[in-house]
């Protein structure tokens, strides 16, 4: 119950600003009379390896420079954001004086942005010192994000990196997070390979979806409205993108998929399939995102029996039009489920695989339902239901 009243009280009183959005072509370009009007002179420029050797990614240093900005660039080495890499990042940004933070990348590099500015704003000895609901009382300096992939992170109000010392994945959540810029651009989105395409979309999709049903959300239905349009974006674009890999324009679709599918998020965390995603991360260091969508149907399917999460569901699929806006809920909330089931075998070529060891259940539900009470669903699955979903993952 505690964690429940934490995330409502969160949400009824955090305040998130509005963003600047640039979508036109060679928007990364554009940028400068943004950046000078918000008073940017330092840098810090946060990006992958692969990004780094990009032709765009050169143009726009050099457009920078070219305009009297310092620049310095910080290069993640990891797929997952590491600890050890918002601390790389926070030494460079303060030993060089930065007062703006561009990430150029997908979920990894902008939560590192985040965390750097966030830690940079708000001086603490750990990065544990943030993890939870709403520790970060002083604003951010500038961040812009370039988004090259699907991800909802550029809007939302969270951040997430995985803590070495205590081998766990952190969540830090704060109104203080959003960055104030964010790009669509897709220079670098079409030479993002269409496998990572797929999957950030999906991730945002698997997003959006419980970002709707949360227990949460209906005190907030501005925000339950982007989680609509996130759907309805995604489902409609997916499908077709697998037909038309080379199609920007789709790309961009889906890129504007993804920044709904952020601001669905901002008042109501994360939700049972995140949950135990993280909790796999941390339990077999699998790839961020694997079959984040095969277990959201599992947790769906068990779900549906809560009244709630059936209104809701069926909301969802009256909505995109899956079913007759007259059938009973149980019924649309079941064909919302099949669509997406439908949509993840045509547009994934994951294979189906062993997630669990069946010997690890039992530690896998304690840990998956202590992070549970804190984002008020301890009461949505019990720990029949989680043993099920686990058991179906083996």
């Amino acid at each position: 119950m505690a964690g429940s009243k934490k995330i409502v009280k969160y949400a009824i009183q955090t305040d998130i600003g509005t963003q600047s959005l640039f979508l036109e072509e060679d928007s990364r370009l554009r940028l400068v009379n943004e950046l000078k009007n918000r008073g940017t002179r330092r840098i810090l420029v946060i990006c992958n390896n692969p990004i780094r050797k990009l032709r765009p990614f050169d143009e726009l240093i050099d457009h920078l420079n070219n305009e009297g900005f310092r620049t310095f660039i910080f290069c993640q080495t990891e797929n997952l954001l590491m600890d050890r890499d918002i601390e790389g990042g926070l030494k460079i940004y303060g030993e060089y004086n930065c007062d703006t933070i561009i990430t150029i990348g997908g979920s990894p590099e902008i939560d590192c942005g985040k965390l750097i500015a966030a830690c940079s704003a708000n001086p603490v000895k750990s990065l544990t010192q943030i993890v939870g609901i709403d520790k970060l009382p002083n604003p951010i300096p500038l961040l812009c994000t370039i988004m090259t992939e699907n991800c909802a992170s550029s809007t939302t109000a969270s951040a997430e990196f995985y803590d070495n010392d205590a081998s766990k994945w952190r969540t830090v959540i704060s109104s203080n997070l959003v960055p104030q810029i964010v790009v669509i651009d897709t220079d670098f989105s079409e030479r993002v390979s269409f496998d990572n395409t797929i999957s950030s979309a999906l991730t945002a999709l698997c997003v959006t979806i419980e970002a709707y049903i949360s227990p949460v959300a209906r005190l907030f239905p501005e925000y339950r409205a982007s989680s609509v349009n996130a759907t309805t974006i995604l489902f409609r674009n997916l499908e077709k993108f697998t037909k038309n890999k080379t199609d920007t324009f789709i790309r961009k679709q889906i890129a504007v998929g993804g920044f709904y599918s952020g601001l669905s998020t901002r008042k109501v965390g994360i939700g049972y399939a995140h949950i135990i995603m993280h909790t796999l991360l941390c339990k077999y260091n699998i790839v961020h995102g694997t079959g984040l969508t095969g277990i959201l149907i599992l947790v769906l399917k068990e779900q549906v029996s809560d009244p709630k999460t059936c209104e809701g569901l069926a909301e969802l699929a009256k909505a995109l039009h899956f079913c007759s806006n007259t059938l009973p809920d149980d019924k649309a909330a079941e064909s919302f489920i099949f669509n997406l089931e439908r949509l993840y075998g045509k547009v994934s070529n994951e294979e189906k695989q062993s997630l669990v060891d069946s010997k690890d259940i039992d530690y896998l539900i304690n840990e998956i339902e202590k992070e549970a009470k804190m984002y008020a669903l301890s009461r949505h699955i019990d720990t029949k239901a989680l043993r099920r979903i686990l058991a179906a993952l083996t």
